[in-house]
């Protein structure tokens, strides 16, 4: 997730004028000492710059990210008021002119559910509907073919926050979600601030199986998988830890620090490997040992941080990169030895993204919606991008 709760945990760390704001500036300090041509620390520098409200700032890191290998536009959305400048916008002109483009998915339907605020993504195979979690409304959706939608739960149910990443246990007829208190959520609770919970709901009625509430505070569970086992494994984006969920019980994977506001998780197929995504980029956690390996991005690549959505798909993982510019879909095949052989983008540079976040998996293709943090009356629009177009099942 990253406009609503994800960039508020990294962006307004980093804004602040106070010395809670260390710890991140402290990161990105480092990382452009590392990688000074960085196009996700050069963009997230000025996005820090434009949410103080510092244009003069946005425009010297923009002008930065022209010189670098940035290959999109800048989302208006991140620079609306720098972009009243007219030195801006000639970056952002000049920048979209050189922006890669690749529009390979097709409208699927149109969802007119105003509010929603939608993050997780999930596919109920067995009655032939889509999921969508509302982290403004508290809730979880349902939709079928048609568009028609219905609540899958009531608003709030159980201590149900915002709602994030889901994902659905085929074996129970269950959807996992997790949620966090957000300030954007309807009826935010003073003392639910700081919190997070997994909980898991029947897809046939609707009703609570499972309410497990993290105890750590402050806390942002953001995505989840799931393991044939039954394990639940979820990223906790404020204090870098993965935790696990197993019959009610709630402990850690990987301890705060491990990661840099983590985010999209993939458990891989054989159960022993975890890929995860915080904003440095990729990373595979040996479960049976807890080694973490930070993954080198392939040629093609320049940068894999702040991807959202992560998942496995016929030998490769899909990736939903959110976290500077307009945003794209990432293809990356996996070596034998668990590393990043590839790169494709299956799509980039769409003019009607609005901060896409997680998919799903149907048909044997990728939905995932285009416009998450859709503009006030704009129907919310599910892609969906084929997976078998080059060659792939």
């Amino acid at each position: 997730m990253r406009t609503a709760l994800l960039l508020a945990t990294l962006l307004t760390a980093c804004a602040a004028k106070t010395g809670a704001s260390g710890d991140t500036i402290a990161l990105l300090q480092r990382m452009f000492a590392e990688d000074p041509g960085s196009p996700a620390v050069l963009y997230t520098f000025a996005r820090v710059r434009e949410d103080v409200g510092d244009y003069p700032g946005a425009l010297a890191w923009l002008a930065q990210l022209e010189r670098s290998e940035f290959d999109d536009a800048i989302d208006p959305e991140d620079f609306r008021g720098s972009l009243r400048r007219p030195e801006v916008r000639a970056i952002a002109g000049r920048l979209a002119a050189r922006a890669r483009v690749r529009t390979a998915s097709a409208v699927a339907l149109t969802i007119d559910v105003p509010e929603l605020m939608p993050e997780g993504h999930a596919y109920d195979p067995r009655r032939d509907r889509f999921l969508l979690s509302s982290g403004r409304q508290r809730k979880v959706v349902a939709v079928d073919r048609a568009g028609r939608a219905a609540d899958l739960t009531r608003a709030g149910q159980d201590g149900l926050l915002a709602v994030l990443g889901m994902k659905v246990d085929v074996t129970r007829d269950w959807v996992w979600v997790a949620s966090t208190h957000a300030p954007f959520m309807a009826d935010p609770s003073p003392e639910a601030r700081g919190h997070s919970t997994i909980h898991a709901f029947d897809l046939a009625t609707g009703e609570t199986r499972a309410a497990v509430p993290y105890a750590r505070t402050p806390s942002l569970l953001n995505d989840l998988d799931l393991a044939a086992d039954g394990t639940v494994y979820a990223t906790d984006s404020h204090s870098g830890a993965v935790i696990s969920v197993r019959d009610g019980e709630l402990r850690d994977v990987l301890p705060p620090g491990s990661f840099e506001g983590p985010n999209g998780l993939a458990l891989a197929p054989d159960g022993e490997q975890l890929y995860v995504a915080d904003f440095r980029g990729l990373h595979r956690v040996a479960l049976a040992s807890g080694t973490i390996t930070s993954l080198r991005p392939p040629t093609g690549a320049r940068t894999l941080g702040g991807i959202d959505g992560l998942y496995f798909h016929d030998g490769a993982l899909i990736g939903v990169q959110n976290i500077l510019g307009r945003g794209r879909v990432w293809r990356l095949p996996l070596a034998a030895d668990g590393t990043l052989a590839a790169a494709e983008i299956l799509e980039t540079g769409r003019a009607d993204y609005r901060n896409p976040t997680t998919g799903t998996f149907a048909d044997g293709d990728f939905y995932y919606l285009a416009n998450p943090r859709s503009r006030a009356g704009e129907p919310l629009r599910l892609l969906r991008l084929p997976l078998a177009a080059s060659g792939r099942a």
